[in-house]
């Protein structure tokens, strides 16, 4: 049996504050997965395109990039004494498409068939993953 040299990492590497569309600002976040215990934070921002038409929300754009990790930044500092935690500037590319694209699962005969085959991929629909965090999934 390999042993591991190290302890593998908790991390989460997508939240979204209340700068984005997350619940919790910055500095309740960095508590909230330093007091579960994570290793690795990603404090995770919407970037809209340029070319988006009026309306779409823009959390994270030239004007404010910079404010935004230096935030993160001060956390992070706090995050590294207090809790012994990475803390990461994350962007996450938002794409307002005209017609979305929404793939559908494959019929239930077929999902089961891959699931006695062993293909656990196929057995599930594309969109059946959760996100898991200090509060649970959500």
């Amino acid at each position: 049996m390999t042993r591991l040299a190290h302890a593998p990492l908790l991390c989460e590497l997508h939240a979204h504050t209340t700068g984005s569309d997350g619940p919790q600002t910055i500095g309740q976040l960095v508590d909230a997965y330093g007091r579960a215990g994570f290793d690795v934070l990603s404090v995770t921002g919407h970037v809209a395109r340029a070319d988006d038409p009026p309306g779409v929300p823009q959390h994270v754009h030239a004007r404010n990039h910079s404010a935004y990790v230096m935030a993160i930044e001060i956390e992070a500092a706090r995050a590294r004494v207090q809790y012994d935690m990475l803390v990461l500037p994350g962007l996450d590319l938002t794409y307002d498409d005209p017609i979305p694209c929404v793939p559908r699962p494959p019929p239930a005969r077929s999902r089961s068939r891959a699931a006695r085959s062993g293909d656990a991929a196929g057995a599930l629909p594309s969109r059946s993953w959760k996100n898991v965090g200090p509060r649970g999934v959500v």
